[in-house]
């Protein structure tokens, strides 16, 4: 169908622009105010107090049990759940795909980026002694695995297959 022309049809083109425009995906996320309702509604981190640890079973075809924990919103109460060391209070954001799950783990969309208010590289680099060394150890293995799935997922973008 081939676009109205002619003098006055400037009311169609506009209203018809107007409907159209609904089918953009980034014109329809800023308008709709969806943005509110997420968990951290509007802002890229947040703090929570975990409430209760959780092993995860990767999807078919891989067998893997995850590490993962409930963890309750300051902010909002909200309940999330992420990949999760052993301590009681992080710092979250979300990982991936615009707020969809990542890899082969049901319904995990987000990650923890400090842990009781100290940095995930101050631990790797063994800077501050506030966790026991069993939690550090494990802290220091996350963040190896984070960092090989950053690494790994930028040279496959450049890779040519």
């Amino acid at each position: 169908m081939y676009k109205t022309r002619g003098m006055g049809v400037g009311r169609k083109l506009k209203s018809h622009r107007r409907r159209q425009r609904w089918a953009d995906k980034s014109y329809k996320k800023s308008h709709l105010g969806n943005e509110w309702k997420k968990p951290f509604v509007g802002s890229s981190h947040a703090k929570g107090i975990v409430l209760e640890k959780i092993g995860i079973e990767a999807k078919q075809p891989n067998s893997a049990i995850c590490k993962c924990a409930r963890v309750q919103l300051i902010k909002n109460g909200k309940r999330l759940l992420l990949l999760y060391p052993m301590m009681d209070e992080v710092l979250i954001a979300g990982f991936g795909r615009k707020g969809h799950a990542v890899g082969d783990i049901p319904g995990v969309r987000f990650n923890f980026v400090k842990v009781s208010g100290v940095s995930l590289l101050a631990l790797f680099k063994e800077k501050n002694n506030m966790l026991d060394t069993a939690e550090i150890d494990w802290v220091v293995f996350s963040f190896k695995i984070q960092f090989i799935s950053q690494v790994s997922y930028f040279l496959g973008c450049f890779s040519t297959s």
